[in-house]
């Protein structure tokens, strides 16, 4: 596993302002990983807002040749990320989603997400902070998350948003 990014995301990375709070920073930035990366396939694990989360699965599909969406919202597929995928993708995305499992949940969907990636591939999560914690996160990758100025805050003033990218490695 490379970690190729792990940081909170700050109000000075590119947004979107048609988005809610984080999604706005969230899909601008995975969105222009896409256009940067080019990969065939990619497996969408995330869900959220219908109009703004139907928006975000129209983008992927117009810049991806094969995109699964396995959301429970408005999917034609549904995948228990806690179990195995049936299917591999070049990249694996899953979107403010980890959080919201119990604990023993989430080590399983992490294992499972991981799994999904193709050599080579990659896969890209972001988290609410403090909902998922940076010290867990440390502990899975073996690196420190980057504190930013600026940091990407809910009106609450009390949620973060972390974004981590990962490569797996060539066999």
């Amino acid at each position: 596993m490379i970690v190729q990014e792990f940081r909170l995301l700050s109000k000075r990375d590119p947004q979107n302002d048609e988005q809610n709070w984080s999604r706005k920073y969230e899909y601008e930035k995975i969105l222009r990983r896409i256009q940067s990366s080019r990969p065939h396939t990619v497996h969408n694990t995330s869900c959220g807002n219908e109009a703004t989360h139907n928006k975000f699965k129209g983008d992927l599909e117009a810049l991806v040749p094969i995109v699964w969406n396995s959301d429970i919202k408005d999917s034609p597929i549904y995948w228990d990320i806690t179990e195995e995928s049936p299917y591999k993708a070049d990249m694996v995305l899953n979107i403010s989603t980890l959080e919201h499992l119990p604990l023993e949940d989430r080590e399983k969907a992490w294992d499972m997400l991981w799994k999904a990636v193709t050599p080579g591939g990659t896969l890209i999560y972001t988290f609410d902070h403090p909902e998922v914690s940076t010290e867990w996160l440390e502990e899975k990758t073996g690196e420190t998350c980057v504190y930013v100025d600026s940091p990407v805050l809910h009106r609450s003033g009390a949620i973060s948003v972390i974004y981590l990218e990962l490569t797996k490695e060539l066999s």
